[in-house]
C-alpha cells in the first residue's frame, strides 16, 4: 500500500464559492483564462490543486498510489482565517464534500478537515462536526 499524504483538492463547489465573492479571498479567471486565488498575496494560480476527480484516480494507478489523504489547497487555506461568520461555512463545504469524495471513492481518499481559526469555539464545534464525517482522519492547521 502507498499512500501520498499530501494532496491537495480544490472542490468544484468550493471554487464556485469563491468566484461568488466579492472581496478577497476569491477566484477569477487570469489574464490567460486559467482560474487564479486573489488574496492579500496578490494573484496565486490554482493549477497546482486538482479538481478532475478521473484524471487524479488515473495518476494514482500509473504511480501506484492506492490512497491520498487530502488537504485544502495551500492558498485557499486563507479561507480559515476570515472572520468566523465568512470562514465557517467556506470550510464547512470543503469538509463535508471532502468527505463526501471518500465516501464514493473508499479506501482511495481519506481527508484533513479545515476549521475556522479567527473563533476558537466555532473551530472546536467545526472539528467535533468534522471528526464525525466518514472519511476525515484529522485536521490541518496551517501556521
Amino acid at each position: 500500500m502507498t499512500i501520498d499524504m499530501h494532496s491537495h483538492w480544490r472542490p468544484p463547489a468550493l471554487i464556485d464559492a469563491l468566484r461568488a465573492r466579492k472581496t478577497p479571498p476569491l477566484i477569477k479567471g487570469g489574464d490567460d483564462g486559467e482560474d487564479v486565488l486573489n488574496s492579500r498575496r496578490g494573484d496565486t494560480p490554482l493549477s497546482e490543486a486538482f479538481d478532475n476527480l478521473e484524471e487524479r484516480l488515473a495518476i494514482m494507478d500509473r504511480r501506484g498510489i492506492s490512497t491520498a489523504a487530502l488537504s485544502l489547497f495551500g492558498g485557499l487555506q486563507w479561507i480559515e482565517r476570515l472572520p468566523a461568520e465568512e470562514s465557517l461555512p467556506l470550510v464547512r463545504l470543503y469538509n463535508d464534500e471532502v468527505s463526501a469524495m471518500a465516501v464514493a471513492h473508499p479506501g482511495r481518499f481519506v481527508a484533513y478537515a479545515s476549521l475556522p481559526q479567527a473563533d476558537m469555539d466555532a473551530s472546536v464545534a467545526e472539528f467535533d462536526r468534522a471528526m464525525e464525517l466518514p472519511g476525515i482522519v484529522g485536521v490541518i492547521l496551517p501556521g
